[in-house]
């Protein structure tokens, strides 16, 4: 596990010294220069980090299935943002850097307000967003309360390549998770991505490409359960979380699904 906790603390932004021993492993981790709310959340994350392992040990042990390094870092940096977020709930966290620096994630938070464009507390929020490489793509989302509480996420693979389809398919996801996590009559839905090819599609039915048209169908099949959605386009740099996701979900072997 020595490249993992190497990964671990590349995330944190500091030098992994590469003990071996368990005991030395608990004295680097406590001797980290964190201080504050910060020393806090690495030592969450410490603990997170330590579930996540036991958790794959026991998935080999006992199902004989195996998890990838790149997975198990995936579920610590989600379960930790979760326990994170429940020991402190009134300290605002920008989610979405926290996924590539915590440090930096409580910096840019103090006393700055959620952002949230609607009025509405009858209303929650999901970011969205596709990615592809040469030979592969990659989903994943996000969904929110109008207080930043995540109630669902997802991550994961497709078969097709293009950055513009996996955009619409993880659109697709979104609004399935929405429905399925029951937040259907309950709850109007904001979807916010960042491709401004995928929104004209969404508002011009007739300027959609028909390698496409099967997924516009189950999207608008979908769109008319929902009794109020809205879609808006934002800035990347307003939807890092739901683009880490979608980057992570390229190298999955399945799609990673959850909602509480």
């Amino acid at each position: 596990m020595l490249r993992f906790w190497d990964l671990f603390c590349h995330w944190w932004k500091i030098n992994w010294v590469g003990v071996v021993e368990l005991k030395d492993l608990f004295v680097f981790f406590f001797s980290a220069k964190f201080a504050g709310a910060l020393r806090g959340f690495w030592l969450i994350s410490f603990a997170a980090a330590l579930w996540c392992i036991w958790l794959a040990r026991n998935d080999k042990v006992f199902n004989r299935k195996s998890q990838r390094i790149k997975d198990i870092l995936f579920y610590t940096k989600l379960r930790s943002l979760t326990w994170v977020k429940a020991s402190k709930d009134d300290l605002n966290i920008n989610i979405d850097e926290w996924w590539l620096n915590p440090e930096s994630s409580l910096i840019g938070a103090h006393n700055s307000p959620v952002l949230w464009d609607f009025h509405s507390a009858d209303t929650v929020k999901f970011n969205i967003h596709g990615a592809a490489n040469i030979n592969r793509a990659g989903v994943g989302g996000m969904l929110r309360t109008k207080g930043g509480v995540i109630r669902a996420i997802f991550s994961g693979p497709i078969q097709d390549v293009g950055a513009d389809f996996a955009g619409l398919v993880s659109i697709k996801y979104a609004l399935d998770l929405f429905i399925a996590a029951g937040w259907l009559g309950k709850a109007g839905l904001v979807v916010e991505l960042d491709s401004k090819i995928i929104l004209f599609w969404l508002n011009n039915p007739l300027q959609r490409p028909w390698y496409g048209w099967k997924l516009f169908g189950e999207i608008d099949q979908l769109t008319r359960k929902i009794e109020w959605i809205q879609f808006f386009l934002i800035p990347r740099e307003r939807n890092m979380m739901a683009m880490c996701l979608a980057n992570a979900g390229i190298d999955r072997s399945e799609c990673f699904k959850a909602w509480w």
